[in-house]
């Protein structure tokens, strides 16, 4: 079965107006003037196989700070990251499109040029930083019509998309000691060069 606590779809018709065609299916705001903390949105997701407390199917635009939990008392087995330029020697970056009919129709994929990796063969270096994707779009309103705008007709009907999908945020401190390990090898070697100018 699958339950929905809370279901929104906002439909409007066509207009030239900006303002009138806007639609929000949900729309939250959190206001205090005390000291406390404001949630405009707080959600959780626990105990299943694959848990999101957030799953946007679309692009997503944050006009404030994106932050993740770094703080060194959250972690443990801190070890210093070493012999990244190998592993850098080993990725295989891609430029490449989405294709523009998916099975399902359901999955609201980008349509302009993308530069990444292919989960697959980055999964075969850095394992961890791959992990499956499992989304039910029923919950969507039926997801995309042939025509590939929203339906909300077959609500009931179940829709599973499963894809790999690529932490690219855990790619940075790799990138970071890479260039680090390059310019130590840089430095080496013009040292090496101004000793055999000397000589």
């Amino acid at each position: 079965f699958s339950n929905i606590a809370i279901g929104a779809y906002a439909e409007g018709g066509n207009t030239t107006d900006s303002v009138l065609g806007n639609n929000f299916a949900v729309s939250a705001s959190a206001s205090s003037t005390s000291f406390g903390t404001n949630y405009g949105i707080y959600s959780e997701a626990y105990n299943a196989t694959t848990n999101y407390a957030g799953f946007f199917n679309g692009d997503v635009t944050i006009t404030g700070t994106l932050s993740n939990p770094s703080d060194a008392k959250l972690k443990t087995n801190i070890k210093p990251l070493s012999k990244a330029t190998d592993i850098l020697n080993r990725l295989r970056p891609v430029e490449y499109e989405y294709k523009k009919s998916i099975e399902g129709k359901s999955l609201i994929l980008p349509k302009n040029h993308q530069y990444g990796f292919i989960a697959q063969e980055l999964q075969t270096v850095l394992p961890d930083l791959v992990a499956q994707q499992k989304i039910n779009l029923a919950s969507t309103g039926g997801g995309l019509s042939e025509d590939g705008l929203p339906s909300n007709k077959d609500v009931q009907k179940s829709e599973t998309q499963e894809f790999l999908g690529i932490n690219y945020m855990s790619l940075i401190p790799i990138l970071v000691q890479g260039l680090k390990e390059q310019d130590e090898r840089i430095k080496m070697l013009e040292k090496k060069i101004l000793e055999m100018s000397k000589q």
